[in-house]
């Protein structure tokens, strides 16, 4: 395997890129990353690094997006207004795209409406979210769209576990669920709990679950290999991750 110092490095170069090969490159892996990292404490100085990869991406990746995934243009031409928009606008902002997002039929902008419905940092609001009635692919929907955030993640998580003897009775879906939430087990702690929902399955869900319990594993194997490589390269790359080092207090 390539020691991950070395694309880290060649992420330095990326400033003086315009082709759009290379910057979806580096989003992608840069969204791996975000994925294995955001509930550990490197994610501060991660984040930070490097200014310009942020900074671009969020004002040229995102047009790119939208583009490559055919979404309506003319309905979010902003690429990510409706999620800004549920983030900083509390419940009165969440409660209108919800209105719009339960009168809309277009695909396209269902997906794009649930997905801001997912950007709120309101614990309630996603647990309302989820438990309006949801059933079947609309719920493994919402799954999906709230596990976007920290927030989001252990809202769904902490859903799916509170209702898992209802859960599991419903085979055809229950998987879906499962995968979709597994996306961003990274820790022992989240290999623990699946292993516990999973004694409570019968041997066919167990078994069509084999390759997320696997790549659960991996992503735990993954943070034990590949978590102190990133560390040190970040402190000397100059983005130190310890509390101390962040923020000097007094000199404020």
């Amino acid at each position: 395997l390539v020691p991950y110092h070395v694309p880290l490095n060649i992420t330095r170069y990326l400033r003086e890129e315009v082709s759009l090969v290379p910057w979806l490159a580096a989003f992608n892996n840069f969204k791996y990353l975000n994925s294995m990292l955001r509930s550990s404490p490197l994610y501060g100085a991660f984040k930070k690094h490097p200014p310009e990869v942020e900074a671009k991406t969020l004002v040229t990746i995102r047009n790119w997006n939208i583009a490559l995934l055919g979404v309506d243009t003319s309905f979010d031409r902003g690429g990510g207004a409706f999620c800004a928009a549920v983030r900083r606008g509390g419940e009165l902002v969440w409660t209108a795209v919800w209105r719009l997002f339960s009168h809309t039929p277009n695909p396209a902008r269902r997906e794009a409406l649930g997905q801001a419905l997912g950007c709120t940092r309101e614990a309630w609001l996603i647990n309302r979210y989820l438990q309006s009635g949801l059933r079947g692919a609309e719920l493994v929907d919402a799954l999906r769209w709230t596990r976007q955030t920290d927030v989001g993640l252990e809202v769904a998580w902490q859903y799916v576990w509170n209702q898992r003897k209802v859960l599991i009775r419903t085979p055809e879906v229950f998987p879906s669920i499962i995968k979709t939430l597994a996306q961003d087990f990274h820790t022992e702690h989240h290999q623990f709990m699946l292993s516990e929902l999973l004694k409570l399955t019968s041997v066919d869900i167990r078994h069509s679950l084999a390759g997320v319990i696997q790549a659960v594993e991996n992503s735990v194997n993954w943070h034990q290999r590949s978590y102190a490589q990133i560390k040190r390269w970040l402190e000397e790359a100059g983005f130190p991750a310890g509390v101390g080092e962040t923020f000097n207090y007094r000199a404020a």
